[in-house]
């Protein structure tokens, strides 16, 4: 049992899935109530980043967006982005 199998063998199940259109909806972003972030306080993290209270929305579209998932390559979220290289 110590031989490593070759997954490239392997028959996989079809993955097309149809097309679903979502409506056009404008979700809650950054300050629905109207709030001040000036007046939120900021949040600190156990790793010690300083987190800002509620980003506006024109803040929250400037943010890069990250091309990847947590947990799968190349390792570019969380805290620790580097503890895997």
């Amino acid at each position: 049992m110590t031989r490593i199998p070759d997954f490239t063998r392997i028959d996989l199940p079809d993955t097309d899935l149809p097309h679903i259109d979502l409506p056009d909806t404008d979700l809650p972003v950054g300050n629905p109530a109207g709030v001040s972030t000036n007046t939120l306080p900021s949040k600190m993290t156990p790793e010690g980043i300083s987190l800002p209270g509620l980003p506006a929305r024109d803040q929250a579209n400037r943010q890069p967006v990250i091309d990847g998932q947590p947990g799968i390559a190349p390792f570019l979220r969380g805290p620790y982005p580097t503890m895997y290289a």
